[in-house]
């Protein structure tokens, strides 16, 4: 369990965490909040779970951060009515695909972090009215993907989670995130087996070896857990 995030000036790697508690930000990436942070910092986050349900605020925030990788994450919390992501300040180039969104809002992206910036194939869940924000208009769902160009492969259907409340995010039958997501290439191929727990008991398989393709979320779905292949523990 991590309670908060925060990086300056550096490049981090950060993958297959359970992150909760009541943090001003899940994951503070650049000069942003009210630490003094300097500007430079770039994070890869893929294969998280990150639950923002208690703290009522944004859960990734990048502010001067370029670059960022957001992969096959798991972000819940239903009531917290602040942008899930939120990029601000020339925080350019973010890749977010295959990421559960179970917010109560879901992106912004100011004006000047739109440049090469792609978010598709993820699913995005419970929030209502205009949980988008793409230069500095807010839309639904439907007019985010046709106004900012965005998520064309992306769903707005409930990703059927085991348990949210408890923080199971594992999938359940007939989850439309199952065989959803798109291949993200070796790196990042080793998703969360449904039998890990926190913190010495995460176990990692290999999404190329089960199912039709990979998941949208940060576990897989085996069409028969009794021969999940376990492919190694992590911290």
């Amino acid at each position: 369990m991590t309670t908060r995030l925060t990086l300056s000036r550096v490049a981090a790697n950060a993958s297959h965490n359970l992150i909760y508690g009541t943090f001003a930000y899940g994951v503070n990436v650049g000069s942003g909040g009210g630490a003094g942070l300097g500007g430079g910092s770039t994070i890869t986050f893929w294969g998280n779970l990150l639950d923002i349900s208690q703290a009522n605020n944004i859960g990734l925030l990048f502010t001067g951060s370029t670059g960022n990788i957001i992969y096959n994450n798991a972000i819940y919390g239903p009531g917290n009515t602040n942008a899930a992501i939120s990029q601000a300040s020339t925080s350019t180039g973010a890749l977010v695909k295959n990421n559960i969104f179970w917010t109560g809002a879901y992106a912004t992206v100011d004006a000047s972090s739109e440049t090469s910036t792609a978010y598709d194939y993820n699913d995005y869940f419970s929030a209502s009215g205009t949980p988008f924000s793409w230069g500095g208009t807010a839309y639904n769902f439907a007019n985010w993907r046709t106004n900012s160009s965005q998520d064309s492969h992306s769903l707005n259907s409930d990703p059927k989670l085991a348990n949210g409340g408890s923080r199971n995010f594992t999938l359940l039958v007939a989850s439309p995130a199952t065989d959803a997501g798109t291949n993200l290439g070796s790196t990042y191929q080793l998703a969360l087996s449904p039998s890990s727990s926190w913190p010495s008991g995460v176990y990692l398989v290999n999404q190329n070896t089960v199912g039709s393709g990979w998941e949208i979320g940060a576990f897989v779905f085996p069409p028969n857990k009794s021969t999940l292949p376990l492919m190694g523990c992590c911290d």
